[in-house]
């Protein structure tokens, strides 16, 4: 979310060109240290047997992770881009785009998850992995779409986009840039870890008990989620 406020500030300062040197620090940095994090995705089979697990969780976890290593730098891009014309005032493109693909990832999990229209054919999807199939799906397409219609088609970048160089990994830039990220990722690492810690607490309940816990967190992160987003 700093990239919304230094896009903010490059518009203010009528340094529009600056803009755009922001998304590139952001697209280059989240993709450079997103790399060892999704490497840990092959092990999560591993650490979960550590923690005391069933073997079929356990096994199940693991399959689910590896199908989900494909999205989030795709999705993770896809938020550098909404920051970055939100900041310009243009946010409907991106909401129209949301809207889609939450009944496009429906559809396909209607599809991988239950077979959907296959059943009648004998097909009955691929169960609880077909989920992590969808998910991979549509967070990766969902980005290009809104590349494909902000950038290729619309070239609503063109005013704040400085061009392709190695100008925006300067040091005085890299610098402000950081200043303003690091201390958010603190703050998300220890939300995150505060939340995998109750997590693995209420895993210790049984399988029911982590379905429910999953099932009541998803429902609250589409209030709070999209509050936090528009504050």
């Amino acid at each position: 979310q700093s990239l919304n406020a230094l896009v903010s500030q490059a518009i203010g300062s009528g340094n529009k060109k600056m803009a755009g040197t922001w998304l590139q620090l952001s697209l280059f940095w989240l993709t450079i240290t997103y790399i060892p994090c999704l490497a840990s995705f092959f092990y999560v089979e591993d650490m979960l047997r550590l923690l005391g697990f069933s073997a079929n969780v356990c096994a199940l976890a693991g399959q689910y992770a590896k199908w989900n290593v494909f999205w989030p730098i795709p999705n993770g891009w896809y938020q550098c881009m909404r920051f970055y014309f939100q900041a310009q005032g243009n946010t409907r493109p991106a909401m129209y785009n949301n809207m889609f693909f939450l009944g496009f990832n429906a559809f396909l999990n209607w599809v991988f998850v239950f077979g959907g229209p296959f059943r009648h054919l004998g097909w009955n999807g691929f169960g609880f992995i077909g989920a992590a199939m969808s998910l991979s799906w549509s967070r990766s397409l969902q980005p290009f779409v809104y590349w494909a219609y902000m950038f290729a088609w619309k070239k609503n970048h063109l005013d704040t986009w400085p061009g392709w160089s190695f100008d925006f990994l300067k040091g005085e830039r890299v610098k402000t840039f950081m200043d303003q990220s690091l201390p958010q990722v603190g703050n998300l690492i220890l939300q995150a870890a505060l939340g995998q810690t109750t997590t693995l607490l209420i895993a210790q309940l049984g399988n029911l008990a982590i379905a429910a816990s999953a099932a009541a967190t998803a429902l609250m992160q589409i209030f709070t989620g999209g509050l936090a987003a528009a504050l």
